[in-house]
């Protein structure tokens, strides 16, 4: 899949977010991380503080959505660090990983919550 962005974009993708991979543990069974590495995106913050079923199926409160305009593997181990509304930078769990496509099948957008 190419990673260049699409002809038609959404939204605005003015802010940025750095994603952390999470591997597999260490001798000392601390997880290891991999450097950031920071893509183009649109934070949509929880202001309404809505509930959100996560893949346990448990319930739980979201801090954002993040809409990135590119294929950026992410998967729900992962961080994602990003700053908010307020300029606090946060760094949180991702709960969800959502492809939107288009009517080709093409991946236009990667929204992530977390």
């Amino acid at each position: 899949m190419s990673m260049q962005r699409p002809s038609l974009s959404f939204f605005p993708y003015s802010q940025s977010a750095e994603v952390i991979k999470v591997g597999s543990p260490d001798r000392y069974g601390k997880a290891t991380v991999s450097d950031p590495v920071s893509y183009p995106c649109t934070i949509f913050m929880n202001a309404d503080s809505e509930p959100f079923m996560d893949y346990m199926g448990q319930q739980v409160v979201y801090t954002a959505t993040l809409m990135f305009p590119l294929l950026v593997k992410v998967k729900v181990d992962d961080r994602i660090r990003f700053t908010d509304d307020l300029g606090k930078v946060q760094e949180k769990d991702v709960l969800a990983v959502q492809f939107k496509r288009d009517f080709s099948k093409q991946v236009i957008a990667v929204k992530v919550i977390v």
